[in-house]
C-alpha cells in the first residue's frame, strides 16, 4: 500500500491535467479506479481496509493482489507523462531531463523504423548533451544514431560519428573510474577519521582526479576533483588555500575551461564566504558578501545559506548593526518559515548572541533565556553541536542577570559535561572555554583573580586551532576569545 500511496501522490502532484489515467465513459467506476480513488481520498488507509471494501476479503486474496499489481503497473507507465520540471530546479538538471526525454522519444521512433524522425531528434539530443557535457547521454544518443546509419548503409555519416563516439567512450571510462575513486574517498571520510594517513590518502585521490580532469577536460571530472579538493582543504584547515581554489574555479568558468551551464556559481559563492570566515579574512569576506547580494533570490534556500555566512562575518567582525539588519531580513523572510527546525534553532541562537554582544542593536526587548530554551528542543540533544552554544549563552545570561547562586549550582554540571563530551582533540577549544567558565565560578566572580589565573589558559585558547572540517553548526557563533573578553567585561560591570 505504501508504494501505491507514493506513486499516487507523485502523479497527483506532477501529473498533467490533459491526460487521464482512467476512462471516464463508464457510469460505475471499475475496481482499479475505486482502489485509486480510495487511496486518494484516504478511505483506504492500508491493504486491510481496501481488500475488505473491494472484495470483502483479506489482503492475501489473489484478486486483490492482482488488482493492486495492475494499478501499480498503470501508475508506473503514467510516470512517462509527468512534468518533473520545478521552478527552482537548476538549469542543468532541467536540461538533462529534456535530453533524456529526447533520447527516449528517439528510441520509440527507431523501434517503429521511423528512422528519419528519430535521426532528427537524436541530433538535437547530441547537441544538447554536448553543450551541457552529459557524456553518458551523448554516447547513448550516438549509439542509436550509429544503428540508424548502419541500417540505412550511410557509410560516410557512420564513419564520422564513429570517431566522435570513440572519443566520448574514452571520456566516459575516465569519468566512471573517477567516480569510483571519489566514492571510495568519501567512504573513507565517513569513518570520521582525520589521521595523517587519511589526509594523505585523500590528497592522493585528489591528485588523481585532477590529472584525469586535465587530461580529458570533462565537467564531470572537474566536479569530482573540485568537490574532493574542497573537502581535503577543509580537513587540512587550509582555508586561505580554499579561498584561492574557489576564486580559481570561477576564473576557469570565465575562461571556458569549465562548463558555465553546469557550474554551481551560487554554491561556490557561498563557499567563498565560508572560507573567508574560517580563514579570518573578515573584511574581505564582508566586501564579497556585499557584492553577492544581487545574485541570491530571497525566496531561495541559497539566500538563507548566503545570509547565514554574511551574518556570521558581520558578528565576528563586530559589525553589529549590519548583523542586526540581516537578522531582521531573515525573520521576515517567507523562506525562514519553511526552513528545517535545526536551521531555525541556529538563528534563534544567533539572535541571542547578537543581543549579548550588542544590546544597542537588539530589538529593544530584554533577553528571555527561558523562551530561547523552549525554542531549541533539537539542539539540546546535540551534545557536541548547538547545545554547546546554548550552554554558553545560558552561562552569559546568568552572569548578566547576576544569578551567582544559579551559576554556582551549575558548576558541577559544566564539569561533568566537560569530562563526558569534550574528550576528543577536535573539541579542545570547547574544553578550554568550559575550564574558563569554571574559573569564573571558583574565583567567586571576581575579575582580578580570574584574569590572573586564566591568562595562561586564555593564551592556549587563542593559539588553538578550529576543529578540522567543522560544519557551520560547529562554527563559533562568536569566536571564543571574543566571547571571553565579553564575559570579563560583564564581570567588571557587576563589581
Amino acid at each position: 500500500m505504501q508504494h501505491l500511496k507514493k506513486l499516487i501522490h507523485l502523479i497527483n502532484q506532477k501529473g498533467k491535467k490533459n491526460i487521464v489515467l482512467f476512462e471516464q465513459l463508464t457510469i460505475k467506476p471499475g475496481k482499479e479506479q475505486s482502489l485509486f480513488q480510495g487511496v486518494v481520498n484516504a478511505t483506504f488507509h492500508n491493504d486491510h481496509t481496501a481488500s475488505k471494501y473491494l472484495y470483502k476479503s483479506l489482503p492475501e486474496d489473489t484478486r486483490y493482489v492482482i488488482l493492486k499489481s495492475r494499478l501499480e503497473a498503470k501508475l508506473l507507465n503514467y510516470l512517462l507523462f509527468l512534468d518533473l520540471t520545478e521552478s527552482n530546479q537548476k538549469q542543468d538538471d532541467s536540461a538533462k531531463r529534456r535530453c533524456e526525454l529526447l533520447v527516449h522519444q528517439a528510441k520509440l521512433l527507431s523501434r517503429q523504423r521511423e528512422y528519419q524522425m528519430s535521426e532528427k531528434i537524436l541530433r538535437k539530443a547530441i547537441r544538447m548533451a554536448k553543450e551541457y557535457e552529459y557524456t553518458a547521454l551523448q554516447i547513448e544518443a550516438q549509439e542509436l544514431l550509429l544503428h540508424i546509419y548502419f541500417t540505412e548503409e550511410a557509410l560516410t555519416s557512420y564513419q564520422t560519428l564513429k570517431v566522435q563516439y570513440s572519443q566520448q567512450r574514452q571520456i566516459l571510462a575516465a569519468e566512471r573510474d573517477a567516480f569510483l575513486l571519489y566514492q571510495q574517498a568519501q567512504l573513507e571520510l565517513l569513518q570520521d577519521k582525520t589521521t595523517e594517513d587519511t589526509l594523505e590518502y585523500i590528497y592522493s585521490i585528489t591528485q588523481q582526479l585532477q590529472q584525469r580532469w586535465q587530461q580529458f577536460q570533462s565537467f564531470t571530472l572537474f566536479d569530482l576533483y573540485y568537490r574532493l579538493h574542497v573537502r581535503q582543504l577543509e580537513l587540512e584547515e587550509s582555508y586561505p588555500q580554499l579561498l584561492v581554489l574557489t576564486a580559481m574555479a570561477e576564473e576557469f568558468v570565465k575562461e571556458l575551461k569549465v562548463n558555465d551551464k553546469r557550474f554551481n556559481y551560487l554554491h561556490n559563492y557561498r563557499l567563498r564566504l565560508y572560507a573567508s570566515l574560517r580563514a579570518g579574512e573578515l573584511e574581505a569576506g564582508l566586501r564579497l558578501a556585499e557584492q553577492g547580494i544581487p545574485l541570491f533570490d530571497p525566496s531561495s534556500e541559497d539566500w538563507l545559506g548566503f545570509t547565514e555566512s554574511y551574518f556570521l562575518l558581520s558578528l565576528h567582525s563586530k559589525h553589529y548593526q549590519q548583523a542586526s539588519a540581516l537578522l531582521k531580513q531573515v525573520e521576515h523572510s517567507p523562506i525562514f518559515t519553511k526552513a528545517p527546525v535545526v536551521s531555525k534553532e541556529k538563528w534563534y541562537l544567533y539572535k541571542a548572541f547578537l543581543h549579548l554582544m550588542s544590546v544597542e542593536q537588539a530589538d529593544g526587548l530584554p533577553f528571555d533565556y527561558e523562551t530561547l530554551r523552549q525554542k531549541l528542543p533539537q539542539s539540546r540533544k546535540d551534545k557536541q553541536g548547538l547545545n554547546i552554544a546554548l550552554l554558553l549563552i545560558e552561562f552569559c545570561y546568568l552572569l548578566l542577570t547576576h544569578q551567582k547562586n544559579a551559576l554556582t549550582k551549575k558548576a558541577e554540571t559544566y564539569k561533568k559535561y566537560l569530562e563526558r563530551h569534550f574528550t576528543t582533540p577536535n573539541l579542545l577549544r570547547e574544553r578550554i572555554f568550559f575550564l574558563l567558565m569554571l574559573y569564573v565560578i571558583r574565583h567567586n566572580f571576581r575579575i582580578e583573580p580570574i584574569e590572573q589565573k586564566s591568562a595562561k589558559l586564555f593564551n592556549q585558547l587563542k593559539q588553538s586551532l578550529l576543529p578540522r572540517g567543522a560544519h557551520v553548526s560547529r562554527i563559533e557563533i562568536v569566536p571564543y576569545p571574543q566571547l571571553w573578553e565579553k564575559i570579563k567585561e560583564i564581570l567588571r560591570q557587576k563589581e
